[in-house]
């Protein structure tokens, strides 16, 4: 990360937001430590020792780790900043490495522990070199181990001639624009710098009247005024400036017409709608807590429950907890082994009939450390074993398996304090290797990966930033994304569609096309929240499902016969009280017989997209926002309140949005049950 000190300040170079000089796409692993580091006597005094406590390392010698910094020509003194902080690699000779600086080997076999006498203590070396090419280049190259650095200073010896070079901005091309007389107007002016810490200003010249750009956001806004098409098209040239040394520009050119009236917007109109009638269902569909088994487990939260083999298996949490496992067909807990080491924030898995943590943080709050190795836990033999090292380490995030391979998406390199990233990967076990997919649309943490209907869903999270404002409540992810693997790209759903209860650390499942999101906690409130909710994947719709009875988040659920098991978790914003109850939702035969399907069916003659809506719905019953797709099974609450007057309603998104309406009558009528027959004495 940036450290702010005197009398330089020093540029960050992360995993989430690697530094522009190395070429972090092909070598981005970083690593940092809670430990302190103490300076050894090569090391200038005005350094700060927190420099020393996170680095940039290389795991593949194809390509090396290669950094690039645009200087003009001339003498520069580079120093290089090294310590081992990494007890893997804490003895002389585990980890060694060549230096090489503008094509000449400035360290040959170079061995930190070796120079430094002893882990956590930190060193430099020194380097006079000339340019010729505008450009310094410094090689790490493998020997033993994993090259890693903790910092690069380079210092111009040319009595300022020399030094950094500014770049100029790059402006994201503007297409051309088009509004009438009295448009309101909102365009956002993209622009960049890959000169770390340049500041950029926006002018614009050559703008309808009325209109205005924000100096340093680039937004163009405002209200298009009366009579401006006189001059149109307008020739309009938007100007970025950076406050480099000296200052550069970039310049973008674009049409605007305007004219004096647009096309008249038509309302859609809607196919009338019979009335309904539905069957509510019979069932207590609730969640009912699980209080006469026999033993109980130990209280915990951000640890994990998965089922193998019709045994559940409770893993992990904060601090050292064990491994328990409950029979459902006995209703009992019994204790297994424990892990081998502490760990918590991670979703385990099922492969080949073991559990795997993948993807786990350990250590104390808020300084979590990513584990870079799978633990691996035998059921039949009570017994764990150490997995494969992980190719991006990070906890938080999602982990599943899919056709005999093992996916992790998203999570935390910092623990709480950040390194959120959007990281998809795949590890096969029948060759060893990981494979790096595309990026999830966002970066979140906090949550769990569902597969249904052959799609990833990310649902819920947050990222975490325990030391921004608002800490742990803010940053909650509304957005939903999906990952379709037969096609390889992902997908976020429109905005309408977003988490009804945006939250983090939910438990999450699937039950048919429904993906379920349950519990959390937030910013919102206090307590750890109960909603549960579920997602239609087919006809984009959310309901509300019974809640809890006891919020929770930091756990799992799991899918077993009959219904939906979920057990332990914290009942407050934060980590305590952490809980030990179970509570079950079982699935209802008569949820599927009685499940509804209504098609909204509408129209628009001037092809404007439409988004449906519709109130006084009887429960159970929710409409996409999408399709107009009404889906669900009426609640057996529903009955009282019967007929209920349905108003379903559509609006264009043309200018001004038009909306139509329709109105409709749905009964619910009570469910047929089976006659009860009072007992006959003998």
């Amino acid at each position: 990360p940036s450290i702010d000190s005197e009398p330089i300040n020093w540029s960050g170079d992360t995993k989430s937001s690697p530094s522009s000089y190395v070429n972090s796409s092909q070598t981005n692993n970083t690593y940092a430590t809670g430990s302190s580091v103490t300076a050894g006597p090569s090391v200038p005094s005005e350094v700060p020792l927190a420099l020393f406590q996170s680095e940039r390392y290389d795991t593949s010698s194809s390509p090396e780790m290669q950094w690039n910094f645009p200087v003009s020509n001339g003498n520069y003194e580079v120093r290089l900043y090294f310590a081992e902080i990494f007890s893997g690699t804490g003895s002389p000779g585990e980890r060694v490495f060549d230096v090489v600086i503008e094509d000449i080997l400035a360290l040959d076999d170079y061995d930190v522990v070796a120079d430094a006498g002893a882990m956590f203590v930190g060193v430099m070396q020194n380097f006079e070199v000339e340019v010729t090419d505008e450009l310094l280049t410094i090689d790490l190259l493998h020997v033993i181990e994993n090259p890693a650095i903790k910092g690069i200073e380079i210092i111009d010896l040319n009595d300022d001639t020399g030094g950094p070079i500014n770049n100029a901005p790059t402006i994201t091309s503007i297409s051309e624009q088009s509004n009438i007389n009295g448009d309101v107007v909102n365009l956002t002016v993209s622009a960049a710098d890959i000169d770390p810490g340049d500041a950029l200003t926006f002018t614009a010249s050559g703008l309808p009247a009325g209109l205005t750009i924000d100096a340093s956001s680039g937004v163009i806004s405002g209200t298009i005024a009366t009579l401006p098409e006189a001059s149109s098209p307008y020739a309009v040239i938007v100007t970025v400036t950076d406050d480099g040394q000296p200052n550069k520009s970039a310049e973008a050119l674009f049409s605007w017409n305007v004219s004096a009236e647009g096309p008249i917007n038509n309302a859609p109109t809607i196919t009338p709608i019979p009335d309904q009638t539905s069957v509510g269902c019979a069932c207590d569909c609730e969640w009912q807590t699980i209080d006469d088994s026999t033993g109980t487990p130990t209280a915990r939260h951000e640890a994990a429950y998965v089922a193998v083999n019709g045994e559940f298996y409770l893993i992990g949490g904060r601090g050292t907890r064990p491994l328990d496992i409950y029979d459902p067909a006995t209703n009992a807990w019994r204790v297994g082994a424990s892990p081998p080491i502490e760990l918590h924030h991670f979703q385990a898995i099922v492969y080949d009939n073991e559990i795997w943590v993948v993807g786990a943080l350990t250590g104390n709050y808020p300084n979590g450390t990513p584990v870079e190795q799978a633990y691996i836990y035998n059921p039949a033999n009570n017994a764990w074993r150490l997995g494969p090292t992980i190719d991006r380490p990070r906890g938080g995030g999602g982990a599943f398996v899919r056709e005999g391979k093992i996916y992790l998406v998203c999570g935390l390199t910092i623990g709480h304090i950040g390194g959120h990233v959007s990281w998809f990967d795949c590890y096969d076990p029948s060759t060893g290797s990981w494979t790096q997919l595309p990026d999830a649309p966002r970066a979140r943490d906090h949550f769990a990966a569902q597969i249904v209907n052959e799609k990833l869903w990310l649902a819920s999270g947050r990222r975490t930033a325990a030391n921004d404002p608002g800490g742990l409540g803010a940053n909650m992810v509304a957005e939903i994304d999906f990952f379709d693997f037969n096609i390889g790209s992902w997908t976020t759903l429109p905005a309408e569609l977003n988490l009804p209860t945006p939250r983090a650390g939910t438990a999450t499942a699937s039950i048919g096309n429904q993906l379920i999101v349950a519990g959390g906690e937030s910013g919102s409130q206090s307590i750890a929240h109960d909603e549960v909710q579920a997602l239609d994947t087919v006809n984009l719709s959310w309901r509300e499902l019974s809640p809890l009875k006891d919020g929770r988040h930091g756990t799992s659920i799991v899918a077993g016969e009959g219904g939906l098991y979920i057990v332990a978790g914290s009942g407050s914003f934060g980590g305590s009280p952490e809980l030990t109850s179970q509570e079950f939702y079982a699935f209802c035969e008569e949820d599927a017989a009685n499940y509804v399907s209504l098609q909204v069916f509408a129209s628009d003659i001037d092809g404007d997209a439409l988004g449906y809506s519709a109130s006084n719905l009887p429960s159970g019953l929710s409409i996409s926002p999408i399709t107009g797709l009404i889906t669900g099974t009426v609640a057996s609450d529903a009955l009282p309140s019967s007929p209920y007057e349905v108003t379903v309603t559509v609006t264009d998104d043309g200018s001004p949005n038009k909306s139509a309406q329709a109105l409709f009558s749905w009964s619910v009528t009570a469910a047929n049950t089976a006659p009860t027959i009072t007992a006959i004495a003998d």
